[in-house]
């Protein structure tokens, strides 16, 4: 199955024929390169972790599993959020 990912400003938004998916990018924990080609993008809460192939993206397009991670993790770091209130004084 082919894969798109966009960057939509505070979500990362999954691209498939079979639909898509939209996660936002102050759920995603972490990137982990797998082997095989394949990264692991750890996702807070009950939406669960998403496995892809790199050879599977077809937007962005890049060489390798590293580097698809790398764009993946830019696409997070410049997020477009709305702040995460403070705790309370207690």
């Amino acid at each position: 199955m082919n894969y798109q990912i966009t960057d939509s400003g505070s979500a990362i938004k999954f691209i498939t024929d079979a639909g898509d998916k939209c996660i936002s990018k102050l759920s995603i924990d972490t990137i982990t390169i797998l082997p095989l080609g394949k990264i692991k993008i750890a996702v807070k809460g009950s939406s669960g972790d998403i496995i892809l192939c790199y050879r599977d993206i077809t937007t962005p397009v890049y060489p390798d599993a590293v580097s698809l991670a790398g764009a993946v993790n830019s696409m997070i770091t410049n997020c477009i959020c709305p702040p995460i209130p403070d705790e309370p004084d207690k």
